[in-house]
């Protein structure tokens, strides 16, 4: 992750009530692992350029992988079925990031990339895609949210901006400034009931700001650069806690095709 920053290659999720990771395999697959090692690993193969970036979400109650890369698509994959997956072309460069969510009540996935557009895409297919652009660098992170009750989106580049749009695209997004180097991670939460954007960049630091004002609320030294940014519940602490985690010691995982959603 260190050596490869330009795109998130590793997403996590729940298939049935248990965890599963993604991560890029050779030639240009995703392959779905159980992080337990109780079940084998399943492949999808499809995509004609490297894989940059990868998500899990839901169409429904159906559970759902989107992936983009350097063929300039992006992928939706029915991880419990065979069918092929639904491709989404518009992008026309490299894909660099993929985020998956609810906009405006229609399941739908976020794509950025090399072409420096944020692209939206309804996953049921009843809406026609929503491009965003104001970038002035290549987005390389992505992240669905809600401020307030009102669905965004947030994106960061290299231009060292973070923008938060509407998913409509009817409105010029809000820039946050103050990253001093290309951002890799981005997402949106809530920290003591206040609507927050975390974001991560090449400068070394993780920057939270007030997702209402824009303004920084804090920045915390990472001594590396920060390739990915998420949020998740404390088990260790009480309700409401909040940590800032770096992780230091690799896991790995390896096994066969996951047989058991054959």
């Amino acid at each position: 992750m260190w050596r490869f920053p330009f795109g998130r290659h590793v997403a996590v999720g729940q298939i049935g009530g248990e965890p599963v990771v993604v991560s890029v395999g050779p030639r240009n697959t995703l392959i779905l692992w159980d992080p337990t090692g109780k079940r084998p690993s399943r492949s999808f193969s499809g995509h004609t350029g490297l894989v940059w970036a990868a998500a899990l979400g839901w169409i429904d109650q159906a559970p759902v992988l989107v992936s983009g890369g350097g063929d300039s698509t992006v992928r939706a994959w029915n991880v419990t079925g065979h069918e092929p997956p639904i491709i989404f072309a518009g992008h026309v460069d490299t894909v660099r990031a993929v985020a998956v969510g609810t906009l405006l009540r229609h399941p739908a996935a976020v794509s950025g990339g090399d072409d420096r557009t944020v692209r939206v895409w309804d996953l049921t297919g009843q809406q026609p895609p929503v491009v965003l652009q104001g970038h002035a660098g290549v987005v390389s992170a992505v992240a669905v949210g809600s401020i307030d009750g009102n669905d965004v989106v947030a994106s960061g580049a290299a231009d060292q901006t973070v923008r938060l749009w509407e998913p409509s695209g009817e409105r010029s997004p809000r820039v946050l400034k103050g990253h001093g180097a290309s951002i890799w991670g981005v997402t949106v939460g809530v920290l003591d009931r206040v609507p927050v954007v975390v974001s991560g960049a090449a400068d070394d630091t993780v920057r939270v700001w007030d997702g209402r004002s824009g303004k920084t609320l804090a920045v915390y030294p990472a001594g590396k650069e920060v390739v990915a940014c998420a949020f998740a519940p404390d088990p260790d602490g009480p309700p409401g806690a909040v940590r800032i985690l770096k992780l230091e010691r690799p896991v790995t995982f390896s096994g066969n095709p996951w047989a058991f959603l054959a």
